[in-house]
């Protein structure tokens, strides 16, 4: 047997056995990154390493290379706090993305580990089998299982935000005049219109059901948002009524004693609940007086905001 085959078993053996035992192991590394004081540099990759010893000359050529040498430094880098949709989205828009991995890093940059492309989407495919399983068949919101996960996780984190109930006054009157199609229309049309007012990128709309929504608003300027989606609806639902409805201000619908009754155009009651920053507080506390808010609401005619003070008397737009 010629020197050079005698080479090339004895490589195929050693490159071989060694995979063999890593995955035995359950450690058939894809990519192990170059860290030099908890900070990364570079990656090398599995594929990459092994294409150098492809040919009888490449244990020659580089058994005495340094990591550094071979290692990729071109590597794509995302901190630990991405969230997984901004994380997809990231990795899309790079053009040309040769790599199945990214390294995780905190936000000092410190080596936090490694994750996989394919295991990303395959999470983000999974998060989005879950939300559609348990979002409002309607609008497509999030529904009651996971409004009540998001508050959890939100008041368990004591983060400041403002618990937000949207109620729809006289609607049973609209789908009774209108019909439930009507009906449908307007409640997609204000989610539409709740959903554009989001500003913040930690703000949530869940559908609870029915003409009931609920907003979780972050930022200072929560009460400039509550008074700009009063003032967006009281433009829009004029649209849903005929000429002769809206010339009279609402309709006459029969009662469940058979009485005929003016109700007036559809309304908007928004009840907010400001929650400050670490404040002990339970979601089912925070629902039972969100309730009580809203009956207060929705005693007042038109479209209406009505903000619980007792708590946070001092409380005007801030969240401070």
């Amino acid at each position: 047997m010629a020197s050079s085959e005698r080479h090339l078993l004895e490589r195929d053996f050693r490159e071989g056995l060694t995979l063999a035992y890593l995955e035995a192991a359950g450690l058939a590394l894809r990519c192990v990154p170059v860290v030099e004081e908890g900070r990364p540099l570079a990656v090398v990759r599995r594929h990459e390493f092994l294409t150098l010893f492809t040919n009888p000359y490449s244990h020659a050529l580089h058994s005495r290379s340094k990591v550094g040498e071979i290692a990729d430094r071109q590597w794509l880098g995302v901190t630990q706090e991405t969230p997984l949709e901004a994380l997809s989205q990231r990795i899309t828009d790079v053009r040309g993305l040769q790599q199945e991995d990214f390294v995780i890093v905190d936000g000092e940059g410190r080596y936090r580990g490694m994750g996989n492309i394919i295991d990303l989407l395959r999470e983000i495919t999974a998060i989005q089998v879950r939300q559609a399983r348990n979002a409002n068949p309607l609008t497509g919101l999030p529904g009651n299982i996971l409004i009540q996960e998001t508050l959890t996780e939100r008041l368990s984190q004591g983060q400041a935000l403002v618990a937000v109930f949207a109620d729809l006054d006289h609607f049973k009157a609209y789908n009774d005049g209108y019909g439930y199609a009507e009906g449908d229309r307007m409640l997609l049309s204000l989610s539409r219109l709740l959903l554009a007012r989001l500003g913040d990128a930690d703000d949530f709309l869940g559908h609870v059901g029915g003409d009931d929504f609920m907003l979780l608003l972050g930022g200072d300027d929560w009460r400039a948002t509550c008074e700009a989606i009063l003032a967006d609806f009281a433009a829009l639902v004029p649209d849903f009524y005929r000429p002769e409805h809206r010339v009279a201000g609402g309709l006459v619908c029969e009662n469940r004693r058979g009485e005929s009754v003016f109700h007036p155009l559809v309304s908007l009651s928004l009840a907010a609940r400001p929650v400050a920053a670490g404040e002990a507080l339970a979601p089912p506390q925070l629902a039972a007086e969100l309730s009580e808010l809203k009956a207060q609401a929705k005693r007042r005619p038109g479209n209406s905001l009505f903000v619980d003070r007792r708590h946070h008397p001092r409380l005007t737009g801030s969240l401070a």
